[in-house]
């Protein structure tokens, strides 16, 4: 994924703070809690970070990577 502004980095933390499971952002090694404010609060503009989210219900896991789109750069 990739945020272009901070306003996206605030969209996609509500999102990640509406579900129940862990949503982690890898920044190359750092591995950022995406439900963190202060975590968040580092995440750059501008650059291809890696998402991923741990969860019991894959309602929820579906509706959050739909949602994720937006953000998408490529899928590995």
């Amino acid at each position: 994924i990739k945020f272009k502004s901070t306003r996206e980095v605030i969209d996609f933390f509500n999102m990640a703070n509406q579900i129940e499971g862990d949503v982690i952002i890898y920044c190359g090694h750092i591995e950022i809690d995406a439900k963190s404010t202060m975590g968040m609060m580092s995440i750059p503009i501008n650059k291809e970070l890696r998402v991923t989210i741990n969860t019991a219900n894959d309602v929820e896991e579906n509706n959050f990577m739909k949602e994720v789109e937006k953000y998408k750069v490529w899928e590995l």
